[in-house]
């Protein structure tokens, strides 16, 4: 809407002059609701994780939620700020949309975001191989087996484990595994897999060498070891 005055008498100046600034903010308010979110610079176990979220256009002030998805375990979302903040609990992929809702009278207008990505295990999270030194063969009689447990998720959100395997002859090692596949890339075992500050994983050899996984191929790091 736009208001008009065609006689300039000093009254009407200053209602010119008035009328020019509620037409400003009628523009304004008329415009379309719009979201801006930037993703959180961390996203690891026990890290705190901020991601905000941001509306503009409409009228204020705006109401945030989930419209759909859901946010990572142990954070949650501020309804009047549209931040969503805590420290996540658990690994694994997450996808959510946020909403945002302007006081536009009699209808709300909206606007939504998704945001999606993995939660890595911890920064220095590691496993650990253990029992039988690898390639040691014979097997020593009074040697016990032991498969080490467990798993590390890096930012990629692959799965990374350790798994004891004999051959035909007797050899025991710990080839590394990624989301339950046999990597055959060097290093093929290693005897410590640790996670760097960026959810990038590392594996160490017992001679002290370390590789660094590229997302497709490891890269021999000497025995400069991850930053944890």
């Amino acid at each position: 809407m736009t208001i008009t005055v065609s006689q300039l008498t000093p009254i009407q100046t200053e209602l010119q002059s008035a009328l020019t600034s509620l037409n400003a903010i009628i523009a304004a308010n008329s415009a379309n609701v719009a979201l801006v979110s930037t993703p959180s610079s961390a996203s690891q176990v026990g890290v705190a994780y901020s991601q905000s979220n941001v509306a503009n256009g409409g009228v204020s002030p705006y109401a945030y939620s989930v419209s759909a998805g859901a946010l990572p375990a142990g954070v949650t979302l501020n309804a009047s700020t549209g931040l969503v903040s805590g420290t996540p609990s658990a690994v694994g992929a997450f996808s959510y949309t946020i909403e945002a809702t302007d006081s536009t009278t009699p209808t709300p207008e909206t606007a939504t975001q998704t945001i999606s990505g993995v939660v890595s295990s911890a920064p220095g999270a590691t496993l650990s191989q253990a029992g039988i030194v690898p390639n040691m063969s014979p097997i020593p009689s009074n040697s016990t087996l032991r498969t080490p447990s467990g798993t590390i998720t890096d930012s990629s959100g692959n799965v990374w484990s350790f798994v004891g395997t004999f051959s035909s002859n007797g050899w025991y090692g710990y080839p590394v595994h990624l989301n339950g596949t046999l990597i055959s890339q060097s290093p093929s075992s290693g005897i410590v897999m640790t996670l760097d500050v960026n959810g990038v994983l590392w594996d160490q050899l017992s001679s002290g060498e370390w590789y660094k996984w590229t997302g497709s191929a490891w890269t021999d790091e000497g025995t400069t070891g991850p930053t944890t």
